[in-house]
């Protein structure tokens, strides 16, 4: 039973990923705007509640905006009264979406880089052959 329900709510988060951009829009650009938008309350409110100039500084992108939702829906789960699978429906939608995004920025690993990083785990695997210090 306990694997249907997960495999349930994987399968649910995955439809509405896949068919949200439909209902709201590209994720990409929305999020992005969500991350400067908090961006700028965020700076403003804590320079004017804190005092804070270092809040100046601050920065938060797409995938820290879904990050946090993710930690909201959580936070939601350990206050709500009943079980309520729209809190981790939605959250594994948000950590997927995160990934998306932050895969995304990552460039491709050259072919060489990979060669190389391959070679090096092969030669610290290979058995040395015992010295005269051994």
């Amino acid at each position: 039973m306990g694997n249907s329900i997960a495999t349930d709510i994987l399968s649910e988060a995955s439809k509405q990923v896949g068919g949200g951009r439909d209902i709201h829009g590209d994720v990409d650009n929305s999020y992005a705007m969500v991350a400067q938008m908090w961006e700028v309350y965020l700076r403003h409110s804590n320079f004017q509640r804190h005092n804070n100039p270092a809040a100046g500084h601050l920065s938060i992108d797409a995938v820290d905006v879904l990050e946090l939702m993710s930690i909201l829906k959580k936070c939601r789960h350990v206050y709500s009264p009943a079980v309520n699978r729209d809190n981790f429906v939605d959250d594994v939608g948000y950590v997927a979406l995160a990934g998306m995004i932050a895969h995304a920025k990552e460039p491709a690993p050259q072919v060489e880089e990979i060669d190389t990083g391959i070679r090096t785990i092969a030669s610290a695997l290979r058995p040395r052959k015992p010295t005269t210090n051994d």
